[in-house]
């Protein structure tokens, strides 16, 4: 292990993962005696990833559609403003792929079909391994001083390693503010929960293995909530404009 060894060699380490995988690493530690003085750790707020071969099949089904390959994939793109990701897919010709990230097959599978152990996952609220949990600070509106239209990152210290390291971004390149921790917490829930495992889920899983993704999106009882989504999905996108 890569972290272990450069410990091991007298090294400062900076380790950034889900929590999971954070708490694999230390039970490693543990386990080897490793003094961990020098390792700093950072988790960050997690809904739940989805199953690598969602990514992996969605690309493909692009693929196929524009007969080009995909060279770079983002899913998270801010053209639109942090409130409204976009899947960003380049092709090997130049040419790219743009659609607003929840009226895809893609977005539909991100938000309802997670790992079957993030239904209750064991890294949330006091329980998140990390001297500093890191997520996106939602419930930010026009007019707060810390606002941004590309979104603005929640920063949670635990203990004085964490405390440390926030405090070493000041004066460089970040903008820093205080803010209330329970107003964070409050409207990034994912702080403290686990996503909610859908009714669908089996069904949508038999689907996605027999028949693909996008039958497994549109035949699944969660159409109706595929349709919804993209329908406010626009609107919202209608409204920023005006």
């Amino acid at each position: 292990d890569l972290a272990e060894e450069k410990i091991k060699e007298n090294r400062y380490v900076l380790f950034t993962g889900l929590g999971c995988i954070l708490s694999g690493l230390l039970n490693r530690l543990s386990q080897h005696e490793v003094d961990t003085s020098r390792l700093y750790t950072v988790d960050m707020i997690c809904h739940g990833p989805t199953l690598p071969q969602i990514q992996e099949r969605f690309i493909a089904d692009l693929e196929q559609r524009f007969g080009v390959k995909v060279i770079s994939f983002n899913t998270r793109n801010k053209k639109r403003g942090c409130g409204l990701p976009s899947i960003r897919a380049e092709f090997a010709n130049g040419k790219v792929y743009s659609k607003p990230l929840y009226e895809t097959d893609f977005g539909f599978a991100l938000k309802y079909y997670c790992r079957n152990s993030c239904y209750n996952c064991s890294f949330k609220g006091a329980d998140h391994p990390a001297d500093i949990t890191v997520g996106d600070c939602w419930g930010l509106r026009p007019g707060m001083k810390e606002y941004n239209k590309y979104g603005a990152s929640v920063l949670f210290y635990r203990n004085e390693k964490g405390e440390s390291l926030i405090k070493a971004l000041k004066g460089r390149d970040f903008h820093l503010a205080s803010i209330d921790a329970s107003f964070a917490a409050k409207h990034n829930p994912m702080f403290s929960e686990s996503a909610k495992k859908p009714s669908f889920y089996e069904t949508f899983k038999k689907d996605l293995e027999e028949k693909g993704l996008h039958y497994a999106v549109v035949n699944s009882k969660g159409r109706k909530i595929y349709i919804k989504a993209a329908r406010k999905n626009r609107l919202l996108r209608l409204l920023r404009k005006k």
